[in-house]
């Protein structure tokens, strides 16, 4: 059985982990778009000509920007195919890796799980806590059941 991609989403990266494989891509957290909010850059720093979002830079919240971090998440993926398109619709397992006082909501969980599916995921488990290890990523699924 394979194991899930991992994702973490900090503030400032999302780190995308394939534990079979071993592969990992890390982007900046960061999308370009124009004043038409066409998007123009993913995980690179804008122009000036650019408005500049931050998914998951918010005070209260685990995301700030929906769109924006379903298009991060998507361009992360990508990055781990090795810029070909993802046929496979796989299993996601995503954290929100950034401090969050109390954890995070039941709202903040069902985002997390909206954004992996709207990227593609076939299946999404959520984790809060530690970053975990390959061997328990690889075991999460048969642990989340």
């Amino acid at each position: 059985m394979k194991s899930p991609l991992y994702i973490r989403a900090s503030r400032t990266h999302v780190v995308l982990r394939d534990v079979d494989a071993g592969a990992t891509v890390e982007v900046e957290a960061v999308v370009g778009v124009d004043a038409g909010n066409k998007v123009l850059s993913i995980g690179e720093p804008v122009n000036a000509a650019a408005r500049q979002i931050s998914p998951f830079e918010h005070p209260r919240l685990v995301i700030s920007d929906f769109s924006a971090a379903v298009r991060l998440v998507q361009h992360a993926l990508g990055e781990l195919a090795g810029g070909k398109p993802v046929l496979r619709a796989p299993t996601i397992l995503i954290q929100a890796d950034m401090d969050l006082e109390g954890g995070i909501s039941e709202v903040e969980d069902r985002v997390l799980r909206e954004i992996a599916a709207e990227a593609g995921a076939r299946k999404v488990l959520t984790h809060f806590g530690r970053v975990l290890t390959d061997a328990e990523v690889a075991a999460f699924e048969d642990l989340a059941q």
